[in-house]
C-alpha cells in the first residue's frame, strides 16, 4: 500500500508494501435479491472472511487508514469453459476490497 499525503506544500510519501496470497478460487461479488432484501450468498461471505482473516495476520502491525491507498490485485483462477470467463474482474476486485476495508484502509463513505 503507497499512501501520498501533502504537508506544507511538500509531497511526503509513506510506502508500505504488503504482500499476501489467499490459497482457493477467487469469489467474484454477488448480490443476490430475495424479494426486496438484498443478500450475499453464503460462499461470497465465506471468501470475504478468508481474505480478510489473511489480511490481518500479514497486517498486525500496520495501522488502518483513511489516507488515500493503492491497491495491486493479481486474480488467478480456472476458466470453467473455453467459452465462458470466470468472473468479471471489478466483481473480483470488489470482493477483495470489501474484505480489506477496515484492515488496511477504512471506507470512505461517511455516515
Amino acid at each position: 500500500m503507497i499512501i501520498a499525503y501533502f504537508h506544507q506544500k511538500t509531497l511526503m510519501i509513506l510506502a508500505v508494501t504488503v504482500n499476501f496470497t489467499v490459497p482457493g478460487i477467487p469469489i467474484s461479488y454477488k448480490r443476490v435479491t430475495h424479494g426486496n432484501h438484498p443478500h450475499n450468498p453464503a460462499v461470497y461471505r465465506e471468501y470475504r472472511k478468508a481474505v480478510a482473516l489473511v489480511a490481518r495476520s500479514v497486517m498486525k502491525d500496520i495501522e488502518c487508514t483513511l489516507k488515500p491507498v493503492g491497491v495491486t490485485v493479481w486474480v488467478y483462477h480456472p476458466v470453467k469453459a473455453a467459452s465462458k470467463q470466470s468472473g468479471d474482474i471489478d466483481n473480483h476486485l470488489k470482493s477483495i476490497l470489501d474484505a480489506l476495508n477496515g484492515i488496511a484502509f477504512k471506507d470512505e463513505k461517511i455516515s
